[in-house]
């Protein structure tokens, strides 16, 4: 008798939880059928833009490197141990310290008078260069017409020209170069106009002793751009330490608006200073010279800088510090870890990355 009790117990209650389960299926496929959906909530993230460029040491494409390239029968000759590292980064800028008079003649003695033959100049192009500095003490090297000539050649080949122009006003113009959305802005003035001791003047090359012109043009960039960088070629020749003329025109730019200040001109590597919240690099020393007579001659600092752009801010994320060799009177290389930090401790560095 209790068992038939317990076996109707427990049937009662086996459907009573079937029934139980049933709706709540029921209802459940009920709510989904009738139930509003709503679009998942994203994460807005901000758009982001960022682009990078090398600058490298002082560029001397004339006597010889240009005898080596033409033993070699090959234009190309001095960027044989570099052209991974120069083709990877957006663009890349620096110093010509040669300008052409349109031929491939040279002189390979001991001259300062330089003539770069125009197919070395063209390499540039493929190099990644697209900004050149020409405001340095040899730019008139082959005089007013063939500094007009060496213009003509950078723009036919599709690279910018900065610091000097047919009067001081073009000279003094900031260069904008615009890559992945950022635009960066360059301006350059040289201590020298001609290869002599500062004191002669002309129209076509900006000079770092008109400080109110660097104002102007720094003020004017900062209205196109978004980051802006002063390039100087000043300073005393084999010295590590940068000269007064140097610092006050490098601190002048950085006071009146500018984000960095690149110098070559010394053919050694000078000292980086973080001056307010803004890098000085002094002098990079050398890339591409033919200067074999020391190892400071021979040793470059090649830098990349990284920029990201972010709600139309534009900051510094990195600099990698890039040392370099100069091998056969004009091939640089990027130096291996125990000589890159020798090349480094030289102008004071530990890290090969600031900030």
């Amino acid at each position: 008798m209790s068992t038939k009790i317990d076996l109707k117990i427990f049937a009662a209650v086996s459907l009573t939880i079937v029934g139980f389960l049933m709706t709540i299926t029921i209802f459940a496929m009920s709510y989904r059928a009738h139930q509003k959906t709503y679009p998942e909530a994203q994460t807005i993230k901000p758009d982001i833009q960022e682009v990078n460029f090398i600058a490298v040491g002082d560029i001397m494409l004339s006597r010889l490197v240009a005898r080596r390239a033409e033993k070699a029968n090959d234009p190309y000759w001095m960027w044989k141990n570099i052209r991974d590292f120069m083709t990877q980064s957006d663009f890349n800028i620096w110093n010509l310290e040669s300008p052409t008079n349109g031929t491939p003649l040279y002189s390979y003695e001991e001259t300062m008078i330089f003539n770069a033959p125009p197919k070395l100049i063209e390499t540039l192009s493929v190099m990644n260069f697209l900004l050149l500095n020409l405001a340095n003490n040899h730019a008139l090297d082959q005089g007013e017409t063939w500094l007009k000539i060496t213009q003509k050649l950078l723009r036919e080949k599709g690279m910018i020209q900065v610091g000097t122009g047919e009067n001081l006003q073009e000279a003094w113009t900031p260069r904008i170069v615009e890559k992945n959305g950022i635009k960066i802005a360059f301006i350059s003035a040289s201590y020298a106009s001609i290869n002599d001791d500062g004191t002669t003047t002309n129209e076509y090359v900006a000079r770092i002793q008109h400080t109110q012109k660097l104002r102007k043009s720094i003020e004017t960039a900062k209205k196109e751009a978004d980051y802006t960088i002063v390039i100087m070629h000043a300073g005393s020749e084999y010295t590590r330490t940068p000269t007064p003329l140097q610092q006050k025109f490098a601190r002048t730019a950085i006071d009146s608006g500018a984000d960095m200040v690149i110098g070559g001109h010394p053919h050694w590597t000078q000292w980086i200073e973080k001056y307010g919240d803004k890098y000085i690099f002094y002098s990079l020393g050398n890339f591409i010279f033919d200067q074999d007579f020391s190892y400071e001659t021979k040793t470059g600092l090649a830098l990349q800088v990284f920029l990201t752009k972010t709600d139309a801010i534009t900051k510094l994320d990195r600099v990698e510090l890039h040392p370099i060799t100069i091998e056969n009177y004009g091939q640089p290389r990027l130096l291996s870890w125990e000589a890159k930090k020798r090349a480094l401790n030289d102008i004071g560095q530990i890290d090969t990355i600031i900030r």
